[in-house]
């Protein structure tokens, strides 16, 4: 592809140019919030613009980035797979070796996924394990969560393995009897046809009195459990994530799944696939440009980092940390981008749950600008893109999920932190032209005070953080509206 066409640089075209400081001030903010470029999405001319070199933190617009990254790094046939090998073996019903449940990084893999993996383990002709059971998740390091400084019992938030099921997300269901203290709890994994009880997940009554705002903490030790405050209603349920190390979570569950098909299996315990191991049943997952919708669509934290690391193990040939991950595929950017300026870009993950993220306008436009050209995957974004207009105000530091009123004039990815917003996609016209667009604002102050401050045992939102994230939300609708109407 001709550099020509990425470059995105110029001022902006007669007709186009916004009043930003009057912008900004009509909903509160100052100019050195906000950031937008907008482009002919044909030739790349750039049409609008302020502030389009300033880095801002772009939350989960940035998983435009990590989609793009992987389709092209991965191909268009790329699927994640999971996969039960075994040693020794398979006599008159009894395999006579170990078993292993070897993650493939797959962040769709499901409940149902792994009764599917059972049932076709047991028409292998196994209805016992001899040997050990063992889970494999070496593909990549394991990440205990997302962001440190994300609400701990968030959703979004949840640890990162090779070896990952139903977006490490768990449901707990308590109620209190009346007149007693504690809750009797019970902790599900979601399925077709009803939910599966986990045993690699306790749970238990909180202590003391603590901060009312304060409703579950993990407690790590001795056992993984989420511990339910006293004040809370006699009777709920609610998702938590997993936490520390999902992969005996994900081995657990299986275990519970082959015991319904009719087969043995020990306690899980960690352990690497050997060389002479085959393979006795797997489960692959939807192709890449699939995943990548969903990713965009529902904006899945687990998602985005399981597929950026993906990416970045094909690059570096080894599986990397999250951080590390995060700047192998910025340094591939570059190199593909090689007329953009990448200064103060900095990737801290692959799914921007990240105060320390940093893209400005101008980067992003610059992807967009190669992702509409369909790049060398020949999957274009406008494609991966769902068709949406803004959502309401979130509650706090969350990927934007779907539930948005559609308008086909729109096609975008948005994004929401604390103190930190972002529309960034592709819009027709009035007059029928495709334009593309992003738009970042950030109040690095406000944010760094929250960063300082935060209990990551609360998970509501300031007031006025909320208000902030209302307004930012308000002025990227007026400013997409604007552009729609004047060309």
């Amino acid at each position: 592809m001709a550099v020509l066409l990425l470059a995105l640089a110029g001022t902006a075209g007669d007709g186009w140019a916004t009043d930003a400081p009057t912008l900004a001030a009509r909903h509160g903010f100052a100019p050195s919030i906000v950031g937008f470029l907008l482009f002919d999405a044909a030739d790349g001319r750039v049409l609008d613009q302020h502030r389009a070199d300033e880095p801002f933190i772009p939350a989960s617009t940035t998983k435009i980035t990590t989609a793009l990254a992987a389709l092209e790094i991965l191909g268009a046939d790329f699927r994640f797979t999971t996969t039960l090998l075994a040693t020794g073996p398979i006599e008159d019903g009894t395999l006579r070796g170990d078993l292993y449940l070897r993650g493939g990084g797959d962040p769709t893999l499901s409940t149902d996924d792994l009764r599917a993996l059972a049932a076709e383990l047991r028409r292998a002709g196994v209805k016992r394990v001899a040997g050990a059971f063992h889970f494999d998740e070496s593909l990549y390091p394991r990440s205990g969560e997302i962001d440190l400084l994300q609400p701990e019992a968030a959703p979004y938030n949840p640890a990162v393995s090779a070896l990952s099921v139903n977006y490490n997300r768990i449901e707990l269901r308590w109620q209190r009897a009346p007149g007693a203290r504690g809750f009797t709890t019970r902790v599900l994994s979601p399925a077709d046809g009803g939910a599966i009880a986990l045993r690699g997940i306790g749970s238990g009554a909180l202590d003391g009195e603590l901060d009312p705002r304060i409703e579950f903490v993990f407690a790590p030790t001795p056992a993984p459990r989420w511990l339910l405050s006293p004040r809370l209603a006699a009777k709920g349920s609610t998702l938590l994530p997993v936490k520390g190390d999902p992969g005996p979570v994900a081995a657990e569950l299986f275990a519970t799944l082959a015991a319904q098909v009719g087969i043995e299996l020990d306690a899980p315990s960690r352990g690497a696939v050997p060389p002479d191991a085959r393979e006795v049943a797997r489960h692959d997952s939807a192709p890449l440009p699939a995943v990548a919708t969903g990713l965009l669509r529902y904006s899945n934290n687990l998602t985005a980092e399981l597929t950026g690391l993906a990416a970045s193990r094909q690059l570096a040939g080894t599986g990397l940390a999250l951080e590390a991950s995060g700047r192998r595929l910025a340094a591939w950017w570059q190199d593909r981008l090689p007329d953009t300026s990448f200064a103060g870009f900095v990737a801290s993950n692959h799914s921007g749950l990240s105060s320390t993220t940093r893209h400005s306008p101008r980067q992003l436009a610059a992807m967009l600008r190669y992702g509409y050209a369909g790049g060398t995957s020949g999957t274009r974004l406008p494609e991966l893109l769902h068709a949406r207009e803004r959502a309401a105000p979130g509650a706090g530091d969350q990927d934007d999920g779907d539930g948005r009123r559609e308008d086909a004039g729109v096609r975008a990815k948005s994004g929401t932190l604390l103190y930190a917003d972002g529309l960034v996609g592709f819009l027709t016209t009035r007059r029928g032209r495709e334009l593309g667009f992003a738009i970042l604002l950030t109040d690095p102050d406000a944010r760094a005070r929250l960063d300082a401050s935060r209990d990551v045992r609360v998970t509501s939102s300031p007031p006025e953080a909320t208000d902030w994230t209302a307004r930012a939300k308000a002025l990227e609708r007026e400013l997409v509206a604007r552009w729609r109407d004047d060309g």
